[in-house]
């Protein structure tokens, strides 16, 4: 009997990890904007707060906010233009 509670447990918790989304990094989607652009209507489509604070919602948003905030193609944002 407690071999097989055992079993069972072991079973659960296994297909309880495969259903767990593997973390990317903010660099990750910074990379991948079909992915990423995705997730943000995942994350931002629903009011439940698990999915919205979930790492990869966290890292997503965080990617977006950056890239907004820079900008994908330019470096210089920052520097004056040279005036003739």
């Amino acid at each position: 009997m407690k071999s097989r509670f055992i079993a069972s447990a072991f079973v659960l918790l296994s297909i309880a990890g495969c259903t767990e989304e593997e973390i990317k990094t903010v660099d990750w989607w910074e990379e991948n904007e079909k992915e990423r652009l995705e997730k943000l209507d995942e994350c931002l489509g629903t009011d439940d707060d698990m999915v919205r604070k979930s790492p990869n919602c966290v890292n997503a948003i965080e990617a977006r906010d950056k890239i907004n905030l820079v900008g994908s193609e330019d470096d210089d944002w920052l520097r004056a233009p040279r005036v003739n």
